[in-house]
């Protein structure tokens, strides 16, 4: 069982099902069998829209981009994936042992979406994972959105670490909430419900074991990268330092476009949703030869 109990399981779905019944955009829900479990995916957009598939942050689901899929919904046909392992909609029967597993996890989503191809990104550890594949299998992708990727160009402060800790050991609501404070650039929480649903992830989910912990990816595999890629940091990211993260990734990356977001903290795509999809839209129109 990957909730700890039937109620505890019960209360974070009907957290998660809140979310999605203010969700923003017509939607539907797929379920999709890999050799790693079954992938809930939140499909939405224009059904012969250029393919986006978008991975969440650790912890978290698919929810946290719900300011975000109304405007790239307009142009894409949007796949929001929840990650296997993570607290979501998706049921681990496999725990990921190797950057491979990885990769052959969302290859077998792509599949199963009917994907060759398709324009890819992801927040936090969502963006490690997008970055993962993107170096696996680079024919499978048109393009690459890095939004805070968790380490993947510079290493993990020892302050996220602690900040972490407290919530997963002794999960209480001012603890997840302080953690989201930390996380934010004007130290608010940027939205209740995707906190309220951290929180009882951290209660109630076992979180699997052996799976990948992001780490730094090495100077020889980054210079490997082909698909065009945007990476966008929060000016007041302090789960890594950003100008350091930003200034390896311009020095490596052939034509990556790197920037730092104003008054935007680790979750920049809930506390800057406007200038993020504004981002991201032109951008990935120009992938496309979409006019901005």
């Amino acid at each position: 069982m990957m909730f700890k109990t039937p109620a505890g399981e019960a209360a974070f779905m009907a957290c998660y099902d809140a979310a999605l019944t203010a969700w923003p955009v017509a939607y539907q829900a797929l379920h999709l069998p890999t050799r790693f479990g079954t992938t809930h995916v939140i499909a939405g957009g224009p059904a012969d829209g250029p393919a986006l598939v978008l991975l969440h942050a650790s912890g978290t689901s698919s929810a946290v981009w719900i300011r975000n899929v109304a405007a790239l919904s307009q142009t894409y046909r949007t796949f929001l994936v929840d990650i296997v392992g993570e607290p979501n909609k998706s049921v681990w029967s496999a725990p990921f042992r190797s950057r491979s597993d990885c990769a052959a996890w969302l290859a077998d989503v792509m599949g199963g979406l009917g994907l060759k191809r398709a324009h890819l990104g992801g927040i936090s550890y969502g963006g490690w994972q997008a970055l993962n594949f993107a170096l696996a299998a680079p024919e499978q992708v048109e393009s690459l959105v890095l939004l805070a990727p968790a380490a993947s160009f510079a290493k993990f402060r020892m302050a996220f670490f602690l900040h972490f800790l407290g919530p997963m050991l002794l999960p209480s609501k001012d603890r997840v909430r302080g953690t989201f404070r930390w996380l934010s650039a004007n130290g608010q929480v940027v939205d209740e419900r995707l906190a309220e649903q951290m929180y009882l992830a951290v209660r109630h989910f076992r979180f699997a074991k052996g799976g990948v912990f992001p780490t730094v990816y090495t100077d020889d595999e980054l210079r490997r990268l082909r698909p065009p890629t945007l990476l966008l940091i929060g000016d007041h990211e302090v789960i890594y330092d950003p100008s350091r993260a930003l200034d390896r990734a311009r020095r490596l990356i052939t034509g990556i476009e790197a920037d730092l977001v104003q008054s935007a903290g680790h979750l920049l795509n809930m506390e800057q949703p406007d200038v993020v999809n504004g981002r991201m839209l032109a951008f990935l129109n120009r992938q496309v030869g979409t006019p901005c």
